[in-house]
């Protein structure tokens, strides 16, 4: 998820700097997928409230555009398949979620207040 993102910030890799040991004992289900022996996809699925969640879909620049995002994407809901999923779509995934069946509920905007660099 670092390099698919990307999150510059927390590169390069460093094991247990995004995923502590308490998410990776918790609730969550952590998809991974390969290619070629390496890992090229990821999604995160989580239960709550009767939805799966699917958070932090990524796919590695260069594995992009085969269809591994979308496979993981599809996945991720079978962490507990009676449930609707519901994923948030950024503007790379928005036409992969749609073409796998996932339908527009809501659009929000997000609003960030800048810090100040006192």
């Amino acid at each position: 998820f670092i390099e698919g993102y990307p999150i510059p910030e927390l590169q390069p890799f460093q094991a247990g700097r995004l995923f502590t040991p308490p998410v990776l004992g918790g609730d969550y289900r952590l998809w991974l997928g390969y290619a070629g022996g390496r890992p090229v996809t990821c999604a995160i699925a989580q239960v709550s409230a009767g939805v799966v969640g699917v958070h932090l879909v990524a796919t590695l620049p260069e594995a992009r555009g085969r269809g591994y995002g979308a496979a993981i994407t599809a996945r991720a809901p079978s962490t507990a398949p009676p449930l609707p999923a519901a994923v948030q779509a950024g503007h790379l995934g928005r036409p992969v979620y749609e073409r796998i069946g996932f339908r527009v509920h809501s659009r929000f905007d997000l609003w960030i207040f800048p810090a100040t660099a006192d």
